[in-house]
């Protein structure tokens, strides 16, 4: 980042990427980005320097504003921080970004910034109706309630897990219920597509293990529709052919190129 030696950043450039017109920075990709560069350190330390992801890291927190919300872009042509557009999944990816370096060097605003993060979701969302289909929310806290049995960390268990069984009542309540049988059995979305009942699917069994006894009926509810994913997914699949293997982008896009 320019003017800053200490902040990296991964930049997306109209060149490589065609919705974009300028050069920038995300906040979902800096997450995922260390999500990814992390997870190679546990098969093969010392791939990427410490200090690179350390800059990921500081550049993460450099978005972040204090009530643990976050600016979605950083856009050098426009001053830098561009707060015109707020994604919905780009401050879960950034949260699981900075467990994973946590684990990697134990440093405590790695941490904080993960907590502050799921804490500003947690409180925005506490009194909405309904929530947004969040999966890498789950998917963090998931990993943070981990990491804090295994510390002896004091979190707000109690917050984050009526947070994240909020996004799960979303998520069955989103399974279309005309959709029990043929190609759409088991979609997590009313329009076949794969990738978000996918993602979705990941965040549902994220969640599964550790949502205590007083979710009960949301426990009951989530298991049928995490089976009936599985196998939507599964039949989604190109069994042969020159795509064999293949996931489709929408089963009733396949299912009209068929007719």
């Amino acid at each position: 980042v320019e003017g800053r030696e200490d902040l990296l950043a991964v930049w997306s450039r109209p060149e490589l990427d065609s919705a974009v017109d300028t050069v920038e920075a995300k906040l979902g990709g800096a997450g995922l980005g260390l999500v990814a560069l992390t997870s190679v350190e546990r098969f093969r330390p010392g791939t990427t320097p410490l200090d690179e992801l350390r800059g990921l890291g500081r550049f993460i927190l450099y978005l972040q504003k204090p009530d643990g919300s976050f600016v979605s872009k950083y856009t050098p042509s426009q001053g830098g921080f561009n707060d015109e557009w707020t994604s919905l999944y780009y401050p879960g990816e950034a949260a699981l970004g900075l467990l994973n370096l946590y684990e990697l060097d134990p440093q405590p605003q790695w941490r904080e910034g993960a907590e502050r993060t799921l804490g500003y979701l947690a409180r925005y969302r506490r009194d909405s109706l309904t929530v947004e289909p969040d999966h890498w929310a789950l998917l963090t806290t998931a990993k943070l309630f981990d990491m804090a049995q295994r510390e002896g960390w004091d979190i707000d268990r109690p917050g984050l897990t009526y947070h994240a069984a909020q996004i799960c009542q979303r998520m069955v309540d989103d399974m279309p219920l005309y959709a029990a049988h043929g190609a759409m059995a088991g979609c997590l979305t009313i329009d076949g597509r794969t990738c978000p009942t996918a993602g979705r699917l990941e965040g549902l069994q994220a969640a599964l293990p550790w949502l205590p006894p007083d979710h009960a009926a949301l426990h009951r509810q989530m298991l049928p529709a995490i089976d009936a994913a599985i196998a939507f997914l599964v039949r989604a699949q190109v069994p042969s052919g020159p795509h064999a293997g293949g996931i489709p982008w929408s089963v009733v896009l396949l299912a009209s190129e068929k007719e």
